[in-house]
């Protein structure tokens, strides 16, 4: 749209686009100025890169760069060359790569919209999920990952923890999840996933919460007053908070700092941005809290000014 306007306006390009992405960006283009008549209510355009990989030791071979498909491109990296496209219809299914974990995901559903950061997000989350070890406390063993999608942070996180649990009210998205263990060799004595709404989270699972960790990754509305109360009263040790909106994000941050939910309190160790949304006002910000019990909790954590 113009800005200010509602009037809608050609973009020829998007620079910060992936390749595939520019390439089926004009293919879209092309087929739109045959098609956009036919319309009577509008139309969404979806441009959802997909990946192919080829393992360089596979009997299959990539093909080269004179044997590509049209609106493709090719990329080689250590052991595997990719293959990637661009996905137009929302209900096709995509893969992705991050690391050495693969993701599969309703072309339409909601996924990370950067991955050129996913490998570097996900290494700081992983890097960061558990607390120090301290001598008398329990260590950290399990994971709650709500508003889990299609299970990134479930899947990349697992190796760390004895068993994980996501949750998301999409019944289709926690069929991806499941897909996605399955495909990274994860199984139910690993994960497990649950279609629910985030607000019935905490009495589905019985684990301990001086044991656990929660990540919490909502929509930009953030967490509603009931589910925070939840978390609260569950009072697990630990909670990492990732968010697409800053505003929101700081809103729950305050109601855990200041224990409005009744229950546990907690103390801010970190908050950081990731630049997920190039040349944009916009930033996907980490917060890791501590659960506060009343006791200076050690090295690292922020004091109250």
């Amino acid at each position: 749209m113009h800005k200010g306007r509602r009037t809608v306006i050609d973009i020829e390009d998007c620079p910060i686009g992936t390749d595939a992405v520019r390439l089926g960006m004009t293919r879209e283009r092309q087929r739109m100025q045959r098609e956009f008549g036919s319309y009577q209510r509008g139309a969404t355009i979806l441009l959802r890169e997909n990946t192919r990989r080829y393992p360089s030791d596979a009997s299959e071979a990539a093909p080269g760069p004179d044997d590509l498909p049209p609106h493709t491109v090719r990329s080689e990296g250590d052991g595997f060359v990719d293959v990637k496209s661009c996905e137009t219809d929302s209900k096709a299914t995509t893969t992705e790569y991050i690391g050495d974990a693969v993701f599969t995901n309703p072309a339409g559903s909601f996924f990370q919209n950067n991955n050129s950061i996913l490998p570097v997000f996900t290494a700081y989350v992983k890097d960061r999920i558990l607390p120090p070890a301290r001598p008398g406390e329990p260590a950290i063993g399990y994971l709650i990952d709500a508003y889990s999608g299609s299970g990134l942070f479930t899947v990349a996180l697992a190796s760390v923890f004895r068993h994980s649990t996501g949750i998301d009210v999409s019944a289709d998205s926690i069929a991806s999840a499941r897909r996605n263990a399955a495909l990274n060799g994860l199984g139910d004595d690993r994960c497990r996933f649950i279609a629910a709404d985030a607000r019935q989270l905490f009495g589905a699972v019985s684990y301990p919460p001086d044991e656990t960790v929660v990540v919490l990754d909502p929509p930009r509305k953030g967490c509603d007053a009931d589910f925070l109360a939840q978390l609260s009263a569950f009072g697990p040790k630990r909670v990492l908070y990732v968010s697409c909106n800053v505003h929101t994000q700081a809103r729950d941050v305050g109601v855990l700092v200041r224990g409005d939910g009744g229950g546990a309190t907690y103390r801010l160790e970190s908050l950081v941005g990731f630049d997920f949304f190039p040349q944009t006002g916009h930033v996907e910000g980490v917060a890791i809290l501590n659960r506060h019990d009343g006791q200076q909790d050690g090295a690292g954590e922020q004091k109250e000014s």
